[in-house]
């Protein structure tokens, strides 16, 4: 009689699981997983669920899941709420699972998985083993941020025409150095609200080396065009390159924590750096040129011996200056209403 009773329970049985089932949050995050053997399944928020789920807007008995002829079959149990498949407006109240369908309720979802579904390929722990993992070294970070305040220090020397006095160097230095902890800081809190770690240190890393790498580039730019005498091109080839290196930042802090595909990644960057630096640069050269009298000037102050092309003799240089000078005189003076030739 006994035998009998196990060979009866090992015929009704499958020998391999059906399946697996996936309880995922409001977020789409897996919080459940489950084999399924094909056995009766009751799914909802009461304790005497097979499978428990902590959704307040989920019935105590919700969902039932069974083994049919056609496969496996859910129905709802009359929930107040409704299941949706695929997020869908119908409400549902049975239907055969395929593998990787989605049946929604409540603020949860429920995911199913065959027994042979293939896996996707596991992701690469770029917090730990990617390059940029390297910035939380402590010598790594020092060297950063010693490249950054120099790259600063550097960038005000350049532009101060007056005596340097340390106290104003300090004052000033003091504002670009509170906006990059705060730029660190904006992306360790999205670091920290999706992955769960904050990893300041990294991001300020990873904004250090943009400071140095924006200073480098512009000191580059302004020699590129002093040496090969583009002085109207090299606005726009200090614009071009400053889009491109808060691009790489941007990717860099993104590419830390986000599980998305680097295309992905890549075209949130340049758009963020295009929408955070780009249109307020051709804004403000809008503004300077075309709605502005006053002449807008970037002086280029580097040793001669750096200019590739033959630069202009003196004495031209000269008559240059001295036919500007008249021409601004007679422009001036029609301006006013004096005779062309008086003085």
């Amino acid at each position: 009689m006994i035998d009998a009773t196990l060979s009866a329970t090992a015929a009704t049985t499958p020998a391999s699981p059906i399946g697996v089932l996936e309880i995922l949050n409001r977020n789409a995050q897996v919080v459940q997983r489950l084999v399924w053997d094909g056995a009766p399944l009751r799914i909802g928020r009461a304790l005497d669920n097979h499978l428990v789920v902590a959704d307040p807007y989920v019935c105590p008995h919700h969902l039932e899941l069974s083994l049919q002829q056609n496969g496996p079959q859910l129905r709802d149990s009359g929930s107040i709420n409704g299941s949706y498949l695929n997020n869908g407006k119908e409400r549902l109240h049975t239907v055969t699972l395929g593998d990787n369908m989605v049946v929604h309720f409540g603020h949860s979802q429920l995911r199913f998985h065959t027994s042979g579904s293939v896996l996707a390929p596991t992701l690469r722990d770029s917090a730990r083993l990617g390059a940029l993992a390297k910035l939380s070294n402590p010598w790594v970070f020092l060297g950063l941020a010693l490249l950054a305040l120099l790259a600063l220090f550097a960038s005000q020397w350049l532009e101060e025409a007056g005596k340097l006095e340390w106290l104003n160097i300090a004052e000033e230095l003091s504002y670009p150095v509170i906006g990059v902890f705060a730029w660190a800081g904006f992306w360790a809190l999205i670091n920290r609200v999706l992955a769960h770690r904050s990893h300041f240190t990294v991001h300020l890393g990873i904004a250090f080396a943009g400071v140095a790498g924006l200073f480098a580039l512009s000191q580059a730019t302004s020699l590129l065009g002093f040496a090969l005498d583009l002085d109207g091109s090299v606005w726009w080839m200090k614009w071009l390159g400053r889009i491109l290196v808060l691009s790489l930042v941007v990717y860099a802090h993104l590419h830390y924590f986000s599980q998305a595909a680097p295309r992905n990644q890549a075209m949130l960057a340049g758009f963020a750096a295009l929408l955070l630096f780009g249109t307020p640069a051709v804004g403000s050269l809008i503004e300077r040129t075309q709605f502005s009298s006053l002449p807008w000037l970037e002086p280029l102050l580097r040793p001669p011996a750096y200019q590739l092309r033959d630069g202009v003799p003196v004495e031209e240089f000269l008559q240059r200056a001295q036919s500007l000078r008249e021409r601004a005189d007679r422009e001036a003076r029609l301006d006013s209403g004096s005779p062309a030739g008086s003085d």
